[in-house]
């Protein structure tokens, strides 16, 4: 009898004991701080692969207390549902296009104006300056949204799969443009049918010719292998393409502070990598496309005039609707 009372509390201390280790290991997983990390674009595009390097130098740095997971390819949906959960809080971090973003902080549409911008260097003092600083605060105090950063992703050409070999060409052209009022009143402007969707959707659109052209950076037709689908390349050059990496409030807010500045740097180091490898892919893209046997045009001085011209009244009437003819003057001589 002492004996069967002896092996039951033998029994008992062992189950104890794999109970605690079973409750000690669910609580250290418990502990782990998660981070959902989702974009719109390719596996292979130079963005996603930047945005790996970032959960890496995370989780690494943080020395297992944060997991970033990044979810790429629309895998938690287009880009207008990731801004929606990143206002919500569904989604923790996101990599969201500024002309989707300008939905909810109507400001941002100033770094869309057509030919606003110079040059790279023009853009970057915008977007990754003061100017771009106070706009991204009205994001945050309106929305709950944070910007990190804006990260490049160089001038956006037109590509189609009729010719376009001067200004005319535009004329009555179904182009595809992002959900952007701005990226829709300029292709307006000129004369062109732009038809908002998905870039997810474009491919199809495109190959059913719902669409006969569209309008992006080089790396995004490069890396989606979109040349199957367009024969002309146009180098409008009309609008310096970027994108927003940027986090919900209050899972900002829930995060420790060094775990805040361990994100903070990996993310600023991340705009550093992005800059690098954008700089080097237009030339990149250039040659494979001509590889590929597409016809590249450069427009004429003239052609550029033309374009100049038709959307002055967007320079005029865009930021007076929106309040916002101060801030448009300051990007307009930031670039003098």
């Amino acid at each position: 009898m002492a004996k069967m009372k002896i092996a039951k509390l033998f029994t008992a201390i062992l189950l104890a004991g794999v109970f605690s280790a079973v409750s000690n290991s669910a609580c250290s997983q418990d502990k782990t701080i998660k981070i959902k990390f989702a974009n719109g674009q390719t596996v292979n595009s130079i963005a996603n692969i930047t945005m790996l390097d970032v959960a890496k130098e995370i989780n690494e740095k943080s020395k297992g207390r944060v997991a970033v997971m990044v979810y790429p390819a629309n895998q938690l949906g287009n880009e207008r549902d990731l801004a929606e959960g990143l206002r919500s809080g569904t989604i923790d971090m996101a990599y969201v296009s500024q002309a989707v973003m300008e939905n909810f902080e109507p400001q941002l549409s100033l770094f869309s104006m057509p030919f606003i911008f110079t040059n790279q260097q023009h853009a970057d003092k915008v977007v990754n300056g003061p100017i771009g600083a106070a706009i991204y605060d009205n994001l945050l105090k309106q929305k709950g949204i944070r910007v990190f950063n804006s990260w490049r992703q160089n001038f956006r050409f037109v590509y189609a799969n009729k010719p376009i070999l001067n200004y005319e060409g535009f004329k009555g052209l179904k182009i595809r443009v992002p959900e952007s009022p701005t990226y829709v009143n300029t292709f307006k402007s000129i004369g062109s049918n732009p038809t908002p969707l998905p870039w997810g959707e474009v491919y199809t659109a495109m190959q059913t010719h719902v669409v006969d052209a569209f309008e992006v950076q080089s790396s995004s037709v490069a890396t989606e292998k979109m040349y199957e689908v367009s024969n002309f390349v146009f180098k409008t050059r009309h609008i310096m393409a970027s994108s927003l990496v940027m986090v919900n409030e209050k899972k900002w807010q829930s995060l420790p502070a060094d775990i805040q500045q361990i994100v903070r740097a990996a993310v600023d180091a991340g705009l550093k990598t992005n800059y690098e490898k954008q700089a080097q892919t237009e030339e990149q893209d250039l040659k494979l496309f001509a590889e590929k046997g597409m016809t590249i045009v450069e427009p004429s001085p003239a052609d550029r005039q033309k374009m100049v011209a038709a959307v002055q009244e967007m320079w005029k009437e865009g930021p007076k609707k929106i309040n916002a003819e101060e801030v448009f003057q300051q990007i307009v001589k930031a670039g003098m």
